[in-house]
C-alpha cells in the first residue's frame, strides 16, 4: 500500500512540475526567435556579436518560452534563437551594451542549467 501512494505521490509531484513549467502553448515549437535589431533613429542595423550556450532540461515550448523571456530581459541582446531540439540558445548582441556574461546571469535566473558552447 505504502509503494502505490509513493507512486502516485511522485506521479502528482511530477504534474505539478511540468504544470508550472509548461506555461506555454502546448505546441513544441522548434525554435523561438527574437528580431533582429536596428538603430531606430538612423534604420540601420547595429553591429552584433554572438555567443551560444547548452541549455539542459528543457521539455516543451513553455520552457523555450521562460528561456527567450529571460534573454528579452538583457538590454543589448538584439536576436535570440532558443530550440528545444538542439537544447540551444544562440544570442546576438550589441557589444556596447551586453556582455557573454551579462547573458548568462540572466539565463541562469531560469530552472535550466546553463553551460557556454566554445567555438572550436
Amino acid at each position: 500500500m505504502k509503494k502505490t501512494l509513493l507512486v502516485i505521490g511522485a506521479g502528482a509531484a511530477l504534474v505539478a512540475l511540468l504544470a508550472t513549467c509548461c506555461t506555454g502553448s502546448g505546441q513544441q515549437n522548434e525554435a523561438a526567435k527574437t528580431p533582429a535589431a536596428v538603430n531606430s533613429s538612423a534604420k540601420t542595423p547595429v553591429k552584433t556579436a554572438s555567443v551560444s550556450y547548452e541549455v539542459t532540461g528543457m521539455t516543451c515550448s513553455g520552457c523555450v518560452a521562460q528561456v527567450q523571456d529571460a534573454l528579452s530581459k538583457v538590454d543589448g541582446v538584439v536576436r535570440s534563437d532558443v530550440s528545444l531540439e538542439k537544447g540551444l540558445a544562440e544570442v546576438q548582441y550589441d557589444p556596447q551594451k551586453a556582455d557573454p556574461d551579462k547573458i548568462q546571469k540572466a539565463l541562469q535566473t531560469t530552472a535550466f542549467a546553463i553551460k557556454p558552447v566554445t567555438k572550436e
